[in-house]
C-alpha cells in the first residue's frame, strides 16, 4: 500500500481529521502534509484551541486503533505536546503494539509524511 497523504485522507486518517473539525474545504485544499499541518494549526488558532479540544473529547470515545492514528496524526501536525499529554493515560506504544490493519497504515503514513 502506499502511504500517501491522499492514501491517509482517504482512510481512518481522513476520518479523525474531519472529527476533529476541520472543515472539509481546507482539507481538500492540501495537497501535501506541510499544508495539513499548516491548515490545522491555523483552525486551532481561529477556534481559540478546537483542535486541543476537539482531540481531547475524541480521544476518550474512541477504539484502540483510532487512538493510536489520532495521536500519530498529531504529532505529524506540529501538536505533539498534546499527543503526549493524551497518551500518558494509555501509552504511545502500547496502543500502536495491538494496531493493524488500515489503523496501522494510517499511523505509518503519518510518520512517513510522503506526500506523493
Amino acid at each position: 500500500m502506499n502511504m500517501t497523504l491522499s492514501d491517509f485522507l482517504a482512510g481512518p486518517g481522513g476520518d479523525l481529521v474531519r472529527r476533529l473539525g476541520l472543515p472539509a474545504d481546507l482539507i481538500a485544499g492540501c495537497s501535501c502534509w506541510a499544508m495539513l499541518t499548516a491548515a490545522a494549526i491555523a483552525h486551532n488558532s481561529r477556534t481559540d484551541g478546537g483542535v486541543w479540544r476537539g482531540a481531547e473529547q475524541l480521544f476518550g470515545v474512541l477504539s484502540s486503533g483510532e487512538r493510536a492514528v489520532l495521536l500519530a496524526l498529531l504529532g505529524a501536525l506540529d501538536f505533539s505536546s498534546l499527543a503526549d499529554q493524551l497518551a500518558s493515560r494509555s501509552g504511545t506504544w502500547a496502543l500502536m503494539d495491538v494496531t493493524h490493519g488500515r489503523h496501522r497504515d494510517a499511523v505509518a503514513a503519518c510518520i512517513l509524511r510522503r506526500d506523493s
